[in-house]
């Protein structure tokens, strides 16, 4: 007896104790999640370390599964890919010994937080699964909270992805769901969620009453971070209206809501916001100094993204009111933060990449494992032929199942496909021809220079022959009549010249070589600069509208080198096979640095890129002080341009 109520006080004791650990625990995920939230990473490092700390002494439960699904979090915030894995994956093979609906549950949750490492790395396709498999399951059990949270989610990827229908569909879905939920925080970030949809459709006003809902929830619940961000939004709204005395309110709001919640990143973001719509006011002086207390700020968090944003603005404020050297110091230093970002973000992708590897790699481990445990079962159970009917059964309903579904996903998959390579051949054929109606005007005033104007000059020139055959001139007026004759005879040549280059006829009757080579002897007679062509390859006719294309680029690019290269020698190469053609227009003239082009004298180029973009070709341009420069647009698969008639008369 006495024995007896030791064992059950041991096990009262026991099941206390794990309780007390179990909410313990809870508290301090709790904690951690809500540190991450306001993106006070130290306070959440601190709450993670005790989490393990923690678990390390724990049973397997769903409270340690969820507690290192937390954990993965963090480190998903880091980032640090490579431990948001690992502890992914402790999470879920606690997860695979739990019964249902906690392993369920569990598995859910873990994919809805897995899918933003996806999602921030631009594999959107992967978190879409992972979050309509999380769907699914709290769907099934009626989790009606979570299926708010995924839907969110869901709807803010499908956004940032360009699907207007499901994003109104997830975020709709995701508004009604959360209305009859009673977590108050939960209703606050999907309404203020559901606001920034409305606002990215146009619709303003039926945003801004969003905002204020998500704004006057989130104040009951105590949710300052919610509030800060939607009095953001809000701001951001009105800049779209143009109402910058309101976007300078809510800015100026969300900044004070930020600072009294200790949300140290949205506090930066607030003040170099305001600071820079200040500067777009040009009230230079109080939004310098708004723009550097935002830069001490951030300078203290050690947060590079935001010290570079305000780097930028700062200087163009000071180049703007004439403190070049200030200027250009900030110009310095946004520089260099420039390019440590761009380099830590590769590193990041690396990282990522190698998290994904080695998942995947777990994953095919895993699947070999149970493979081999299926097969150790299904000998086992051929001695009971009842159960091994039943089960095959049950395994293909499942397999059936899961076929469906993956059918669907790909049905979904390659309809989304085909929808973007719609819209790309759209916007092609829409460039295409609007460079076909250019050169059909250009064909039409060449015709009219031509026939109309060059005919009429040639009658005037007629009649004025006629007019002096009749008539006896003084030696100082037959030299003025003849100076005038000689004047119309220039201006023949010259509006010949004109409409020669605007529809060039060597180009209609023989093609690119010809044309190309006959332009290259005629734009520099005197071989100042000298400019050569060279062809290679194998000679045929392409459609009209692909060689003016061509033809056209060739004329804007050693005109470019004539005006701004001040070089000697300009060579013009032309390359064409049976799949592919390609364009060179080399200097050797003074070159410029890339980096430092002013963006007004970049409308050239953009214009180069756009041509060469709408038949499919790539563009590319090198230069360098001193080195010259070089220009280079390609085409492959030319052979849907080809002419049927080949026959070439020159």
């Amino acid at each position: 007896m006495k024995t007896l109520l030791l064992t059950l006080m041991s096990t009262i004791l026991t099941a206390s104790m794990t309780l007390a650990s179990e909410t313990e625990i809870q508290r301090k995920s709790d904690s951690c999640m809500f540190f991450l939230r306001g993106s006070q990473m130290d306070r959440a490092a601190f709450f993670s370390n005790e989490i393990k700390t923690m678990a390390f002494n724990m049973n397997d439960s769903f409270e340690k599964g969820e507690a290192m699904r937390i954990v993965a979090n963090f480190y998903l915030e880091k980032p640090d890919y490579d431990s948001a894995v690992y502890y992914f994956d402790l999470s879920s093979a606690i997860a695979s010994q739990l019964l249902s609906p906690e392993n369920d549950l569990l598995k859910a949750r873990i994919n809805f937080s897995y899918s933003l490492m996806f999602y921030r790395n631009g594999d959107f396709e992967k978190a879409i699964e992972m979050l309509l498999e999380a769907e699914y399951i709290f769907t099934e059990l009626n989790d009606k909270d979570w299926i708010a949270e995924t839907c969110n989610r869901l709807g803010g990827i499908y956004l940032v992805f360009g699907n207007a229908e499901k994003a109104k569909f997830y975020n709709l879905k995701a508004y009604n769901f959360v209305k009859e939920s009673s977590n108050v925080s939960l209703q606050s970030k999907v309404l203020n969620a559901y606001g920034n949809y409305l606002l990215e459709s146009g619709k303003v006003d039926s945003a801004m009453v969003q905002y204020d809902l998500a704004i006057s929830i989130a104040k009951k619940s105590g949710n300052k971070k919610i509030i800060s961000d939607a009095l953001y939004n809000k701001a951001f709204a009105f800049s779209k209206q143009e109402e910058y005395e309101k976007v300078l309110h809510y800015y100026n709001e969300a900044l004070e809501w930020a600072r009294s919640g200790n949300l140290n990143y949205d506090v930066v973001d607030a003040l170099y916001k305001y600071g820079l719509t200040l500067y777009y006011l040009e009230r230079f002086d109080p939004a310098r100094d708004s723009l550097q207390k935002a830069l001490k700020a951030a300078k203290e968090m050690k947060t590079r993204t935001l010290q570079r944003n305000i780097y930028d603005a700062l200087n163009f404020l000071e180049y703007e009111t004439g403190n070049y050297k200030t200027a250009y110091e900030y110009l310095g230093s946004y520089v260099d933060l420039a390019h440590e970002l761009f380099t830590e973000d590769e590193q990041k992708h690396i990282n990522y990449l190698q998290a994904k590897f080695e998942s995947q790699k777990k994953e095919s481990q895993l699947i070999i494992q149970q493979q081999k445990i299926r097969q150790r079962n299904l000998i086992i159970l051929i001695s009971l032929t009842l159960l091994i009917s039943l089960s095959a059964i049950i395994l293909l309903m499942l397999s059936r199942h899961r076929k469906k579904r993956t059918i669907a996903r790909q049905q979904i998959a390659l309809a989304e496909e085909q929808v973007a390579r719609l819209k790309q051949e759209q916007a092609l054929l829409s460039a295409q021809a609007s460079i076909k109606g250019e050169e059909n005007e250009r064909t039409r005033i060449a015709r009219d220079l031509h026939d109309g104007l060059g005919g009429m000059l040639s009658g005037v020139k007629l009649t004025l022959n006629h007019a002096i055959g009749r008539q006896v001139l003084e030696e100082n007026q037959a030299n003025q009549f003849y100076n005038v004759l000689e004047m119309i005879d220039n201006s023949v040549a010259e509006l010949r010249r004109i409409a020669h280059n605007m529809m060039p006829e060597t180009l209609i009757r023989c093609g690119l070589r010809s044309a190309l080579e006959q332009f290259c002897e005629a734009v520099s007679p005197n071989e100042k600069p000298k400019i050569s062509f060279s062809f290679f390859g194998d000679f045929f006719r392409l459609e009209k509208s692909f060689e003016l294309m061509v033809y056209r680029l060739v004329q804007e690019m050693t005109t470019n080198a004539i005006r701004h290269a001040e070089a000697s020698e300009i060579k013009v190469e032309l390359i064409q096979n049976e799949e592919y053609l390609s364009i060179r227009v080399i200097d050797n003239g003074k070159g410029f640095d890339q980096e430092k082009l002013e963006p007004n004298k970049g409308n050239g180029l953009r214009n180069l890129q756009s041509r060469v973009a709408s038949f499919g070709g790539m563009f590319d341009l090198s230069a360098e002080i001193g080195g010259g420069t070089e220009v280079m647009a390609s085409f492959d698969n030319i052979y849907q341009f080809k002419q049927n008639d080949q026959d070439i008369d020159c």
